[in-house]
């Protein structure tokens, strides 16, 4: 259950004192205080930051899985390739933190071809049958040239 919540329903409904929600919870008095003065309902806390030893390399690593995305597939280098040469560079953090940079950086890559194939498909589907909001002449090459949707054009 919601720890806010309980506080809550100690407080209000059971009529417990601030000291004796403090002896149960193991939080501060003020802390309660504040908790109960405030109407939030979960405590928001900062993201946390932490500097990974794959940040100074991040740029060549990117740069060296779009080379390797563009390569043929007989070419392709491994991940552990990929980390043996960053260990030569000067990185001694673990292959899995390579595994895991590599796995976001394509499944952001995934998400811009998405993102760009749905703006393409639209526009070809727009194109396919010549489907426009005002009267346009349209390069179908039948009796619809002037009408707004033409659906004989492929």
């Amino acid at each position: 259950m919601d720890l806010l919540s309980v506080i809550r329903r100690w407080h209000g409904r059971d009529k417990l004192s601030i000291r004796e929600i403090s002896r149960r919870t193991g939080l501060s008095r003020h802390m309660i205080r504040k908790y109960l003065a405030s109407g939030i309902v979960e405590p928001k806390y900062p993201l946390r930051h932490s500097v990974s030893k794959l940040d100074p390399f991040a740029g060549t690593l990117s740069t060296w899985l779009k080379r390797e995305a563009g390569r043929n597939r007989k070419r392709w280098q491994s991940l552990k390739m990929l980390h043996r040469d960053l260990v030569g560079l000067g990185f001694d953090g673990s292959y899995d933190r390579v595994a895991a940079f590599a796995r976001d950086w394509r499944q952001q890559q995934r998400e811009a071809d998405n993102r760009a194939s749905r703006s393409t498909m639209t526009t070809r589907l727009l194109n396919k049958y010549c489907i426009t909001t005002f009267p346009l002449r349209l390069p179908c090459g039948d009796a619809a040239i002037n009408q707004q949707v033409c659906t004989g054009h492929v």
